[in-house]
This record gives structure tokens, C-alpha cells and sequence, in this order.
């Protein structure tokens, strides 16, 4: 009797039985702990993208991003805040600073939303050119403030001058489509 084991409730009369038990258990606890953690892979999947469209890229800033990808979009209608989460950082400058300009109830169950981020902006001194990209999002979100990521209108207003001092700025919007 004092060669025998219980391991989770079974019986063992063999130490080799034993060891071969919690190598098992090892490897399942190893196992379900590595998929546990989602990789940048599997963010890929989850992301929503949105692209300008392909006959304005020769129109759009370099500073402009040529894309926007995030996968998951909220609004705290309490304290107006509004939340966009990428999990890759280089889209992360420009979601983060964004803030909501209008958030207006639609029905009981349903709020419009306008947000903006201004995330260039550039004056050259002595009156020569500059140049302003504001990052604009509009949409829907339900009554607890989740917003559908594949719903959304996206663009971005690139105003230029080609003197600060002395000429009005030049206004274009370039609307960004889903592209994934």
C-alpha cells in the first residue's frame, strides 16, 4: 500500500505512473496558459480599417495617415468621453487625443456622435506656409455607449496655406472608406 499514489483520484501502484500523470497536467496547465494571451496576429483579426480612398493618396499630406485601423470604439455618455483602442501604438497618436464635439440623443436607445483630433498642425514663421490635419469621426452608439466599428464615418480635413499671414486656408476633406 505505501507504493501507491492518488492523483486526482485515481489510484497509481507504479511511481512511473505518477511522474507520467503530472507531466500531463504540466503540459495541459502549460497549454490552455498559452492561449490564454492573445498575440498581434489575433489583433489583426479583430481590427476594422479604414483607408483613403486609393485616387486621393497624391492628395493627402505626408503627416496624413493613409490608414486607421482600432477595434473598439465607446462613449461614457456621462462625462461626454469618448474611447478608441487599437492594440497596434503607431494608431494609438491618433485616437487617443480625440474628443467628442457633439453627442446627441437619437431615441432612447441610440446616440450621434461628431469627435476630432487635431494631430498636425504647422506654422512657419516670417508668414510662409503651414499647414492643419484634423482627424473627424461621426457615428452611431447604442444606449450603453458601444459604438459598431464597421459603422463608422471617418475623414480627414487638411486645411494649407501658403502664407499664414496673408492668405486663407485652403480646405479639403478626404473621406476614408472600410477597407477591412
Amino acid at each position: 500500500m505505501k507504493d501507491q499514489v492518488i492523483v486526482l483520484g485515481i489510484v497509481m501502484s507504479n511511481h512511473n505512473q505518477e511522474i507520467k500523470v503530472k507531466s500531463l497536467l504540466l503540459s495541459a496547465m502549460l497549454f490552455s496558459s498559452a492561449i490564454c494571451f492573445a498575440g498581434p496576429e489575433d489583433h489583426v483579426q479583430a481590427q476594422t480599417c479604414y483607408s483613403i480612398k486609393e485616387q486621393d493618396l497624391n492628395s493627402v499630406s505626408e503627416f496624413a495617415p493613409k490608414e486607421i485601423c482600432f477595434e473598439e470604439l465607446s462613449i461614457n455618455t456621462n462625462n461626454d468621453q469618448i474611447y478608441v483602442y487599437s492594440y497596434f501604438s503607431h494608431f494609438q497618436k491618433y485616437l487617443k487625443e480625440l474628443r467628442l464635439t457633439s453627442l446627441i440623443r437619437q431615441t432612447e436607445d441610440s446616440f450621434s456622435y461628431e469627435a476630432e483630433n487635431v494631430f498636425f498642425e504647422q506654422k512657419e514663421r516670417h508668414c510662409e506656409d503651414g499647414i492643419k490635419l484634423t482627424l473627424k469621426f461621426k457615428g452611431n452608439v447604442d444606449f450603453m455607449g458601444q459604438g459598431n466599428i464597421e459603422d463608422q464615418k471617418l475623414s480627414l480635413v487638411q486645411e494649407t496655406k501658403a502664407d499664414v499671414c496673408h492668405s486663407r486656408a485652403e480646405v479639403s476633406v478626404f473621406n476614408y472608406i472600410r477597407t477591412r
